[in-house]
């Protein structure tokens, strides 16, 4: 009971100190519940990035698929895209290790699902019937190994069923796949959490694609022998496997239903946990690297200004622990008494975290691409307790024991804390932060402007981008003629793929040669229509030409200058063709691939893309479009894109990241200098009696000024130093999954860590100018 009454008692002079002093008490809320909104949304994003795949049920028995291809004599980096009968075959012929698999088809994602007239551009793909039990997925209605061996079957998450029919029951309904295939709905499961690899929103039953040939829009490989387009992944018996002996076994099986001679171009496959399929990117690995660094600095900003603001109003509170001490508190009362005013303010500062969380959750969301509630959900709550015991363990036990270790007598005299070595190591923690954070920034915005602004080797300001619709060259000619007369289309093309999203490849075997190129078949006039240069030659105009890139020479060892008249042929899987043009190679997949042999194939129809060139403005000119379209095709579904928006839409991970990075600045400066206005109002407080001796012995207000200022740089320097070095160390980090930069883009660190100092020298400058003018006799009568 009497524990009761003191603590009770402490918590009210904690509170009555709070409300007394309540501008820095605000101040100190403010800047942690910033501080805490940030470090807590960098510390949830890592444990969601690191906990991918871990929502299916037993996990860690899941594998994934991986595919190389042998080229000469090296063999290429591992793909997710396997041959269609590798998972059929572990499953028969391992029974004792592998206790289901299944093969997926992602590329179902490419049309959209209809319920009528209704449009759901949700995530669909291919499976077999095993796809369920494989991937440890709930089936909350039907029986998938049943129903999915069935044509024209699909299965719906139960998020896409409310969406599409409501509170009604899905089961029975019928809806379609690009408007073309109908559909019907013969169970439902239970969403996948959103940070898996594998998450789909409807899964299509197999014979449903297998059935259907190219004339259809499908026709795709699934044997032993090529046919590279589907995801595998297998359910081992046991979670403690032996994965070298697995991986034999697999070469095993494949050696038996796919043996290569010695001239052939091999393949492998091996098994790696489905977990480590996320994190197997070097990107991916960098990013949580990136924002473990960020966090960490944050947290450690965030605490460490706490902890700076609270030694800063030891001398002003001096009296009152002296005065709590003659009344009889002890060490251990005074530090309690510390630790429930941390815990109060701590309370205020999770109140302003969470009116940010969730007034913000719009702009949040967009900036660290995932939604609040997951980065929140109840399997991630520990990151909140962890952030919130450290925070309590510096900011709290630190600066309370040097409350309870101030002696009685102060209540006698004025107090002057000596050791300013604290709060000077404190205050460069945080300037070096600043710069670490601010010069890493400018870096993230300035590749971020250079891989959006670069020439691609091709001019997508004014394209637009479509699916051909046409069945047959009648309705083929009948687009054409309907696009080429529309009075904003400036010119017409087609081809089957496009360079951000990617082309299908083509192995070349060749005089010694051996590689896999990317290829694309397009209508005559493309390379002009794209803006692409063409080095020397022509076009291809008959079947049997066509062009090349630099690349791809350098890849046969060509010389470029004399290809077309050394080289003028080539063997396309027996085939023989004739070059006849090089191009200047051109980005593909963006600036996160380095260049990539290209063989363009000329055609007289139109392919799967149509591209459209439009006259200015071109946003108005597209929605015009669009309106024709549909008053002229109404049974037609074909929306057009803005080519330039799809590559810019290709850096949207560059674009989150420099978003979360701008926040995480914005936060650091905000509170690294709550920290130092509070650290310089004290040193001026702390330094009265000098400033004013210093001015009754000659001293001009600009020499008060000066003193000041070289007192804080003199600290600030050498922490924006190590802090710009930092930033230019984790900048190169993360610059590494581009393959061009700019130039001397440390440099952009440097000016970072210069703009800083400036800052923090006006801010000095501005708070010491009226101590330093005011009258000297009004500090000297306060001692």
């Amino acid at each position: 009971m009497q524990n009761q009454h003191i603590m009770r008692k402490q918590i009210y002079y904690s509170f009555k100190t709070l409300v007394h002093d309540r501008v820095t008490t605000l101040i100190k809320m403010v800047s942690i519940g910033v501080g805490i909104a940030m470090c807590l949304l960098l510390f949830t994003r890592i444990s969601y990035e690191r906990s991918y795949d871990t929502g299916f049920a037993e996990h860690e028995r899941i594998y994934q698929l991986w595919m190389e291809w042998k080229f000469s004599d090296y063999w290429c980096s591992p793909g997710e895209s396997c041959i269609g009968k590798i998972g059929g075959g572990l499953y028969e012929e391992l029974p004792d290790v592998v206790e289901s698999a299944t093969m997926v088809g992602g590329w179902m994602d490419n049309y959209a699902l209809y319920d009528g007239e209704r449009r759901f551009d949700d995530t669909s793909v291919a499976a077999d019937s095993l796809f369920f039990k494989t991937l440890g997925i709930t089936v909350l209605q039907g029986n998938p190994e049943k129903d999915l061996a069935m044509r024209d079957v699909v299965y719906l998450s139960d998020r896409l069923a409310r969406k599409m029919f409501g509170d009604e029951n899905p089961v029975g309904k019928v809806i379609s796949y690009d408007r073309r295939i109908p559909l019907i709905v013969k169970g439902v499961y239970r969403a996948i959490k959103p940070n898996s690899s594998m998450r789909p929103e409807a899964v299509i039953s197999m014979p449903t694609v297998l059935s259907r040939d190219a004339s259809e829009g499908f026709g795709y490989n699934y044997s032993w022998h090529g046919g590279d387009s589907w995801h595998g992944y297998v359910r081992v018996k046991d979670g403690e496997l032996d994965i070298d002996r697995f991986n034999r076994q697999i070469a095993e099986v494949v050696d038996r239903h796919a043996p290569t001679d010695e001239n052939a171009i091999k393949m492998r496959i091996t098994a790696r946990k489905l977990t480590d399929t996320y994190l197997m990117s070097d990107d991916a690995r960098n990013m949580v690297v990136i924002m473990t660094v960020l966090a960490v600095a944050l947290l450690a900003i965030t605490t460490l200004n706490y902890v700076l603001i609270s030694i800063s109003s030891l001398s002003r509170r001096s009296k009152a622990v002296g005065v709590h001490k003659c009344i009889g508190a002890g060490q251990g009362s005074v530090f309690a008494m510390f630790m429930w005013e941390t815990l109060l303010v701590l309370t205020g500062a999770m109140i302003v975290t969470a009116l940010l969380l969730f007034n913000l959750r719009d702009l949040i969301e967009d900036t660290i691409g995932a939604s609040v509630s997951d980065l929140f959900a109840p399997e991630r709550l520990w990151v909140v307790g962890i952030v919130l015991l450290t925070f309590i363990a510096v900011g709290g036990v630190l600066p309370g024991n040097m409350f309870a270790g101030i002696p009685v007598t102060q209540v006698f005299r004025r107090f002057t804390e000596k050791r300013s070595s604290w709060k000077r190591a404190l205050l460069a923690v945080e300037f070096a932060g600043v710069a670490f954070i601010t010069g890493l920034l400018g870096e993230i915005m300035v590749q971020y402007h250079y891989v959006i602004n670069k020439d691609k080797g091709y001019d997508s300001e004014m394209l637009v981008i479509g699916r051909n619709m046409a069945q047959d060259s009648v309705a083929e000619d009948a687009y054409a003629s309907f696009f080429v007369n529309l009075p904003y289309v400036e010119a017409y093309s087609s081809s089957d793929s496009d360079p951000i999203r990617g082309y299908s490849g083509m192995f070349v075997r060749d005089g010694g040669a051996e590689f896999s190129t990317r290829f694309d078949t397009a209508l005559p006039g493309y390379t002009q229509f794209m803006g692409m240069n063409t080095v020397q030659g022509r076009e291809p105009r008959k079947y049997d030409e066509v062009m090349i890139n630099q690349e791809f020479i350098r890849r046969m060892h060509w010389n470029e200058e004399t290809v077309l008249t050394e080289h003028p042929s080539l063997d396309i899987y027996g085939v023989p063709v004739r070059i006849v043009g090089v191009l200047e190679d051109f980005n593909i997949y963006g600036f996160f691939e380095k260049p990539m042999p290209f063989l363009l194939v000329y055609t007289t129809s139109a392919k799967n893309n149509v591209w459209l060139k439009l006259k200015a403005p071109l946003d108005e000119n597209l929605r015009r479009l669009r309106e024709d379209m549909k008053e002229a095709f109404p049974g037609v579904d074909n929306e057009f894109e803005s080519y330039e928006k799809i590559v810019t839409d290709s850096y949207d991970s560059v674009r989150t990241f420099r978003n979360a990075t701008l926040m995480a600045a914005v936060a650091v400066i905000f509170i690294t200098f709550m920290g130092l206005i509070g650290f310089i109002g004290d040193e001026i407080q702390r330094r009265a009696k000098e400033i004013a001796i210093r001015k009754v012995n000659g001293a001009e207000s600009s020499d008060i000024v000066r003193l000041l200022a070289s007192d804080i740089m003199w600290t600030a320097v050498p922490s924006v130093i190590v802090g710009a070095g930092v930033s230019c160390w984790v900048g190169d980090i993360w610059l590494r999954q581009f393959v061009v930069a700019p130039r001397a883009i440390w440099l952009v660190a440097v000016a970072a860590g210069v703009a800083v100092l400036l800052v923090i020298l006006a801010c000095v400058v501005i708070m010491s100018r009226k101590t330093a003018e005011e009258n000297p006799s009004i500090n000297l009568k306060t001692e």
